[in-house]
């Protein structure tokens, strides 16, 4: 469930699981890291839903947590995320992008398994696939405003977003320097 609490990833924590994931994973994993994708996102990714016509790649998932309240999801895929994906976008249209080594499909317990006995190998703190997640948001946010994680994300309610990307203390101390100040004070 998306609403409980998240242990918290670093990048550098991210980092050294990467050595430990097969190639399928690693790819994975820097396009949520790039994209703020729910893992269910990537799992259910396939050609036909991503928009390859212009310079910035658009995935309009036909699967996801709110279209059956008739919410559209158009995710970006720039940078980071494009070069992950590019190399699993030419096969089968409607085939999955991503599937385990097994040809079977990923889905959130076995891409969190892997995930954890990856970061257990690369002796590191354990992580779950959603603490990818709040760490994209909550560094989108502490750059752009909650508006920005809102977006990219892709809640209707800001309220939401505040539950992932909370205000930082950085933020709190950037605030605290601009704020008005008393001639006399």
């Amino acid at each position: 469930e998306e609403n409980q609490e998240r242990q918290k990833v670093t990048v550098a924590t991210i980092e050294a699981t990467m050595n430990k994931l097969t190639p399928v994973m690693q790819a994975m994993v820097r396009i949520q890291l790039a994209t703020a994708m729910r893992p269910s996102e990537i799992h259910r990714m396939t050609p036909a839903q991503i928009d390859r016509s212009g310079e910035v790649w658009i995935y309009r998932p036909t699967s996801h947590k709110n279209v059956n309240k008739g919410k559209a999801r158009a995710i970006p895929i720039i940078g980071d995320a494009l070069e992950a994906l590019t190399p699993y976008v030419f096969g089968d249209p409607e085939e999955l992008c991503f599937v385990t080594s097994k040809g079977s499909p990923w889905d959130k317990d076995n891409y969190r398994r892997e995930i954890t006995k990856a970061a257990k190998a690369a002796k590191v703190a354990h992580w779950a696939p959603y603490s990818i997640r709040h760490l994209t948001l909550q560094t989108v946010r502490d750059a752009q405003g909650p508006e920005g994680a809102q977006a990219l994300a892709g809640h209707s309610h800001l309220n939401m977003t505040e539950r992932y990307a909370k205000a930082s203390e950085l933020k709190a101390i950037e605030a605290a320097r601009v704020a008005p100040r008393l001639a006399n004070g």
